[in-house]
């Protein structure tokens, strides 16, 4: 078995201690999750943030809360409260692969990136390619709705909902 390992990553934002107040949106493609962060400055305040995971497998919110996460399977591996991690390798990804291979036993599934963002009262898990976290300034929710209400050939048609200042990140 491959040895699992939960690194924090730093993306300039945590989550806050204080009620988060996240928001899910999951398209075919892309998961949006909104929530309150503070910077990683000393001055900074609280504010909304997004988390975009562009070419997104799958996604959950929700169990375990803050205070139950020391119940996550991946806790002993350095999942803490408040944060937000990469998983390497990923089991999560193992299943997918495992469940993919019992009609497609032929199709190398490629590896997605396992993120984990711990809030208070939910943990949010998604299995994703490119995966940034930005203020929703940058990325407003007018944008996201017009993209909700887009039938699928304007969907088509329409270039990477990414801002281009972000689309390099990984």
């Amino acid at each position: 078995m491959r040895k699992v390992t939960v690194i924090p990553i730093d993306c300039g934002f945590v989550p806050t201690i204080n009620y988060p107040r996240p928001v899910l949106v999951h398209d075919a493609g892309t998961a949006l999750l909104y929530f309150t962060a503070a910077a990683r400055s000393p001055d900074a305040g609280e504010q909304r943030v997004v988390a975009v995971c562009e070419l997104c497998l799958c996604s959950k919110l929700g169990h375990p809360n803050d205070e139950a996460l020391a119940g996550h399977a991946l806790y002993s591996y350095g999942l803490e409260e408040y944060g937000i991690f990469e998983v390497r390798p990923s089991p999560w990804m193992d299943e997918v692969k495992a469940c993919n291979r019992v009609s497609f036993p032929a199709y190398h599934m490629p590896d997605s990136r396992h993120i984990i963002i711990t809030l208070h009262d939910h943990t949010f898990e998604c299995l994703t390619k490119h995966f940034s976290v930005f203020p929703v300034s940058e990325y407003p929710a007018d944008k996201i709705m017009a993209r909700l209400l887009m039938t699928k050939k304007e969907a088509n048609q329409t270039p990477d909902s990414t801002p281009p200042e972000r689309q390099n990140s990984s």
